[in-house]
């Protein structure tokens, strides 16, 4: 069994590595290193590949029991990543604060906190497991979820915001939440879906205003309405072309 486990795992090990090489030298490609390109990103991504394997290989060896013990540590360092890019004053172009660079390196904190969210809530649940339908126990991981998510949106970066409250929700689910409360959930939010959804329709959204940015809101009319004569739509159907 740890024979099987061991060559499983090394497989999976190799696989990522062949992708992260063959990434590596498409971006390589794309941007003409060996002509006039600009050879910076590549010579990035080369590096984040091995910073990549260190900390694979230092997380393979830590036992995640010590590292979640280090809970409140964690929570408190992400919330100050995440703050910490609206005082040291990496935005870009388009006014997104998403960044941290330092020393010619960048992270971007938001994508940490998914990690971080986890590992924290993965100790608080166990810690009240037995408690996990108490609604004092579910008011204060929805609290504490909301802190890190509330910071993701005012960069922002709405997609990262909804994949840390996934992952709450599915840590919930995994913890055994009872079903009253996911049933209550859904009455709650169906009709609040459907309400955004018609509103999303119109040609000037009320409601939607009120939550996202007018950028956001037009990638939602894209998606339902894809028009390949949009030029907003320009990167998905680039995507879609890579793929």
């Amino acid at each position: 069994m740890r024979k099987n486990f061991s060559i499983s795992m090394l497989s999976l090990i190799l696989l990522v590595l062949i992708m992260a090489i063959f990434g590596v030298v498409i971006i390589g490609s794309a941007t003409h290193i060996n002509s006039v390109g600009n050879s910076d990103v590549y010579v990035a991504q080369k590096l984040w590949i091995v910073l990549g394997l260190f900390l694979m290989i230092i997380s393979a060896i830590v036992d995640y029991r010590f590292i979640t013990k280090l809970y409140i540590f964690i929570y408190v360092l992400n919330i100050v990543m995440l703050v910490a890019v609206f005082f040291l004053d990496n935005s870009d172009s388009t006014n997104v604060t998403r960044w941290l660079r330092i020393a010619g390196f960048g992270i971007q904190p938001s994508e940490f906190s998914k990690v971080f969210m986890i590992l924290f809530l993965a100790k608080y649940i166990e810690m009240y497991k037995d408690k996990i339908n108490s609604i004092f126990i579910l008011l204060g991981i929805l609290l504490l979820t909301s802190i890190p998510i509330a910071i993701t949106l005012r960069q922002p970066s709405l997609s990262a915001a909804i994949v840390v409250l996934v992952i709450m929700l599915g840590m919930l689910f995994v913890a055994k939440l009872s079903y009253k409360y996911i049933i209550t959930a859904i009455f709650v939010i169906f009709p609040i879906v459907v309400v955004f959804y018609f509103d999303i329709l119109k040609e000037n959204p009320v409601f939607l205003t009120i939550f996202l940015k007018g950028y956001q809101i037009d990638r939602l009319k894209l998606f339902l309405n894809p028009d390949i004569n949009n030029e907003k739509y320009y990167q998905t159907l680039q995507s879609i072309n890579a793929i």
